[in-house]
């Protein structure tokens, strides 16, 4: 690993505040009296998400320490739980859906709520898939691993914005994807000005764009 990115574990511990933050209000407050919309579905989703944050945050701090052996046992754990990430994402659009539809909202307004699950689903498939295809090449690897949790980001920053500064849903959501693309280009020049290798970074920018540019469009007032 890069010694720039030594220390990658503890900022992921930042991750982890964000998404415990984002989600206080509606879940992590709740513990252990929730109230009942939070199903099975929700708990799995919680547990799963926080899995792979405490996975992100591990990973870097074994390699730090030299325990690449454990870094490798664990990274094969990884097999079974970035599909059960995407499955949980899945739960989540289809419980959302049919409580919509007993809300009777439209057809439109419906279908148009199931883009952010599946874009970030889609997302984060496609920066697991790069990061396990890149396993040997640790600097594209790591990169991509962390795509993977800034995905989840913007979803617990938005909440932030809207549960805690009461930012309109719409702006909030924007602020926080265009955070997430400010950060990508932020590291695109911190590794061109440490000499590093950048590429990662820049093919995942254009996803991250796209996932900005779509939602605007989509939900535009």
């Amino acid at each position: 690993m890069e010694k720039e990115y030594r220390d990658l574990g503890y900022s992921f511990l930042i991750l982890l505040a964000i998404v415990i933050a984002g989600f206080f209000k509606t879940y992590f407050g709740l513990i252990p009296q929730f109230n009942v919309s939070t199903t099975t579905a929700v708990h799995f989703h919680a547990f799963i998400m926080t899995l792979w944050v405490v996975l992100l945050i591990i990973q870097p701090l074994l390699i730090r320490s030299g325990r690449t052996d454990i870094h490798r046992i664990i990274g094969r754990s990884s097999y079974v739980i970035a599909p059960l990430v995407v499955y949980s994402i899945y739960l989540m659009a289809d419980k959302q859906f049919h409580e919509d539809v007993a809300r009777q909202f439209s057809s439109a307004h419906n279908w148009r709520h199931l883009y952010t699950p599946f874009i970030k689903g889609t997302l984060f498939s496609v920066f697991y898939i790069l990061a396990i295809t890149n396993k040997r090449r640790t600097p594209f690897h790591m990169r991509y691993m962390i795509c993977t949790g800034l995905v989840f980001v913007s979803p617990s920053l938005a909440r932030v914005g809207i549960f805690f500064f009461h930012i309109p849903v719409f702006v909030s959501g924007n602020l926080s994807l265009l955070i997430i693309n400010l950060v990508v280009i932020g590291l695109i020049f911190y590794d061109k000005s440490k000499n590093l290798n950048n590429k990662a970074w820049k093919i995942a920018l254009p996803f991250f764009l796209f996932h900005n540019i779509s939602w605007f469009i989509l939900f535009y007032p």
